[in-house]
């Protein structure tokens, strides 16, 4: 897993300037959501290795291309305190996903339950992404810099 992000980051970071920030979004979370049934479905060695590793390469893209959609959405100079602020709304999910995987492998005998219910919350992201509108790059940039030079005569 922690080859895959590593390559992920970079991946995804590439394929962000090809596809845009969140069509290639889109694709770490069809990515994640195929390497999850994959890691439910399949049961050799080798199959899960592999699974674990796309998992591991949606994963990595994750992080990059959340800070490039907030600061195409919200623009530089409100992205630290965005970033901020969904730190918070984030660290429930992030504290209660791997106890509750383990309650239910202990509960159920298989991590299959905690399986599905990370691949829900993957199309529920990915169904979430599809209502968000962005800005044009070239609208983000002028606004940028519209609010770069106000808050210069301000100063």
């Amino acid at each position: 897993i922690s080859l895959g992000a590593a390559a992920g980051k970079v991946v995804f970071g590439w394929l962000s300037d090809q596809l845009g920030e969140k069509r290639a979004f889109g694709v770490t979370l069809c990515v994640q959501f195929v390497s999850l049934f994959g890691l439910g479905a399949l049961s050799t060695y080798a199959s899960l290795v592999v699974a674990g590793a796309f998992f591991g390469l949606g994963m990595g893209g994750i992080a990059p291309l959340q800070a490039a959609l907030l600061a195409r959405g919200f623009g530089g100079h409100d992205f630290s305190r965005v970033m901020g602020l969904i730190g918070p709304l984030m660290i429930p999910f992030q504290i209660v996903g791997p106890p509750l995987a383990g309650w239910i492998f202990d509960t159920q005998g298989s991590y299959d339950v905690a399986i599905w219910i990370f691949m829900g919350t993957t199309l529920a992201a990915a169904v979430s992404l599809s209502f968000l509108r962005l800005p044009q790059a070239n609208a983000a940039a002028e606004a940028e810099s519209s609010s770069a030079t106000t808050e210069r005569r301000k100063e």
